[in-house]
């Protein structure tokens, strides 16, 4: 089992609208960019919402993301491992102390109001 605590975000279109045929459609440039702004912002407050002792576990704070087959797209925000002056292998013990201790509270909701945002970019097309 890992240490580290990762909080992957994927959503296909599909997945979104109730499984919609027509979402199969590619996942396109302003619709990508509003999900990269969400992960962007849940990865900030996830920065500001870490406890700062050495600065190791802030500094193993990472965000990812990819498009996946042109119609999903994934975003990854973990933290663990590498981390500034220190290796980090504690981060899962911290989340689960839960209340200010939980930098990953909150970000769901962030997460999903850009893909809500997403969504509604689509059907304008």
């Amino acid at each position: 089992m890992s240490d580290n605590v990762k909080l992957q975000w994927d959503k296909s279109m599909d997945d979104m609208i109730d499984h919609v045929e027509a979402m199969s459609d590619p996942i396109n440039f302003r619709e990508t960019r509003e999900l990269e702004l969400g992960l962007e912002l849940a990865f900030s407050q996830s920065q500001s919402q870490t406890h700062v002792i050495s600065g190791s576990l802030k500094s193993s704070g990472r965000s990812s993301s990819d498009i996946i087959n042109g119609s999903a797209w994934e975003g990854i925000i973990e933290y663990g491992g590498d981390g500034q002056p220190h290796f980090v292998d504690y981060a899962i013990y911290e989340q689960a102390r839960g209340g200010d201790h939980d930098f990953m509270r909150g970000l769901a909701e962030i997460l999903d109001t850009a893909m809500e945002n997403a969504i509604r970019l689509h059907w304008r097309e």
